[in-house]
């Protein structure tokens, strides 16, 4: 919820800046998961990772680092844990993976 435009969100125990920096500094963001061995920037490098959890991981991080690319990278990503639960990846295993509550996966691949 914006508190009257100055940016602000509540969350159980108080309000907190929703900027990016603050999101990370909060910890709201989620830690970098980093669970990729490629430094991926791209589209086309995040398209090489072979593990679909790792691709998902790979999405959501570069969602922060570029977000001229969001729409893509949220398709990435979906697509990426609808292969890696098409594998036998439990929720949970995927939640765990890319740092979210598994409840978030039903948005992520919506």
């Amino acid at each position: 919820m914006d508190v009257e435009g100055l940016g602000m969100w509540q969350r159980a125990g108080g309000w907190i800046d929703p900027s990016p920096s603050r999101l990370h500094h909060n910890g709201l963001a989620g830690q970098s998961s980093q669970r990729h061995d490629a430094d991926v920037t791209t589209i086309a490098e995040l398209l090489t990772i072979a593990d679909p959890a790792d691709r998902a991981a790979a999405a959501n991080d570069l969602l922060w680092q570029r977000p001229e690319l969001s729409g893509r990278l949220r398709e990435a990503r979906g697509q990426a844990i609808r292969e890696a639960m098409s594998q036998g990846r439990s929720p949970e295993t995927l939640a765990e993976h890319l740092k979210v509550q598994a409840a978030d996966l039903a948005w992520m691949i919506g």
